[in-house]
């Protein structure tokens, strides 16, 4: 002879048991008590019965599936019952205009800092990679203002800047003579 057990309540646990965002999972639990041996579990969402009969649990991770959800379990035989109502929040998170604004600006700041580290150690690379250039041989046979030049003029051994007043309107110009100075450092003419 065959007894039936008969189900005295069902309960419905959700892990997590608070609203969670988009692809997060929210597991929901159906025990029945005492646990049955030939049970079938059907699950509803909202008066909408979702037909999912072989399993005790159902696992939830998109925004559509939000709701209230109870699930129901069914000896052979015909009894049935109802577990309490569970409502299930998951959140459509967008990121807003603003959030991708601060994110392509930040993308920017990185790059800006990348490429001027870039720019200042190919500066500074520069700098040192040039060679000093007063020893090298072309500067040391270079013959400076104080040597003797093909006109005859003394070898001063300073370098210093040459000036001459100009008063004369003659055009005519060839040469600075030292013979026609008239003082130090003033030509009387130009010839």
């Amino acid at each position: 002879m065959t007894t039936k057990v008969a189900i005295s309540s069902v309960l419905l646990e959700a892990t997590p048991d608070y609203p969670v965002v988009a692809g997060q999972k929210v597991s929901l639990h159906c025990r029945a008590a005492p646990k049955p041996a030939n049970v079938t579990w059907s699950w509803r969402r909202w008066g909408n019965d979702l037909h999912d009969q072989s399993s005790s649990e159902l696992v939830l991770t998109e925004p559509g599936q939000s709701g209230e959800y109870s699930c129901h379990v069914s000896i052979l035989g015909g009894q049935t019952r109802g577990s309490n109502t569970h409502t299930v929040i998951i959140i459509s998170i967008q990121t807003t205009v603003g959030e991708r604004l601060g994110i392509v600006a930040f993308i920017l700041s990185i790059v800006t800092f990348i490429i001027t580290l870039g720019i200042l150690f190919w500066m500074f690379w520069k700098r040192f990679d040039q060679k000093d250039t007063s020893s090298s041989p072309a500067a040391k046979s270079f013959t400076g203002p104080g040597t003797t030049t093909k006109g005859g003029l003394p070898d001063m051994g300073i370098e210093s800047d040459v000036y001459m007043n100009y008063t004369n309107s003659n055009p005519a110009y060839s040469d600075l003579d030292p013979n026609s100075m008239a003082d130090d450092s003033v030509y009387s003419s130009l010839s």
